[in-house]
């Protein structure tokens, strides 16, 4: 059974060829405004620190 692809978690490789990983993830809310907060991490070795 393949594992399935977590849509926050995408694959990129750079110009040199090497392989890395962003998370992009929501957080909550912010109280002063109501707007919401999203966090992003880029370059990630593996999907698993991702």
């Amino acid at each position: 059974m393949p594992k399935k692809k977590d849509p926050e978690i995408t694959q990129y490789r750079l110009k040199d060829g090497k392989t890395y990983f962003r998370l992009r993830t929501y957080i909550g809310t912010n109280p002063e405004n109501g707007k919401s907060i999203k966090v992003t991490r880029s370059k990630l070795a593996t999907r698993k620190e991702a």
